[in-house]
């Protein structure tokens, strides 16, 4: 079921509660890792990057109804939360000498019925964003040819 307006260029899926995986984790230490495309957030999801760097891309991603929790620890790195329109997120979270913020100007209101992405956690001489916005333009450019070729056929 997806709640996304068809002329929207998000393309998160927003799906029944028991179709997500409960929990899931990612630690970086002195690396990198990134979650992107078609994937599905887990209800409880733990981050923790020291001395690396964490990506969440949720634009294409699977979520589940209700609220879903990503808990972040940073440590001399960064993570950053990317968060489809149409999803309501509440960010938590201290820094020591860094930074734990939430960015979303623009935004419309959220449906009622809108899942929520709770962050929370801490950041220590390290950055944790998140922030609320649609496809990139790279995403855009595939999906316009994705069209272009459907519409052909």
């Amino acid at each position: 079921m997806n709640n996304t307006p068809a002329s929207s260029p998000v393309r998160h899926t927003i799906v029944a509660a028991d179709r997500v995986p409960t929990r899931e984790g990612i630690v970086t230490f002195l690396s990198s890792a990134k979650r992107e495309g078609r994937w599905a957030l887990p209800r409880a999801m733990r981050v923790a990057s020291i001395m690396g760097s964490a990506e969440l891309d949720l634009r294409e991603a699977e979520i589940g109804e209700g609220v879903s929790e990503i808990e972040v620890m940073a440590v001399l790195g960064s993570v950053e939360i990317f968060v489809p329109v149409g999803v309501r997120v509440e960010c938590v979270g201290d820094s020591l000498m860094g930074s734990f913020e939430l960015r979303m100007s623009g935004v419309p209101e959220f449906p009622p019925d809108a899942p929520t992405i709770r962050v929370k956690g801490s950041a220590y001489l390290a950055s944790v964003e998140a922030v609320v916005r649609g496809l990139s333009r790279k995403q855009r450019r595939a999906e316009k040819r994705l069209r272009g070729s459907s519409g052909s056929e």
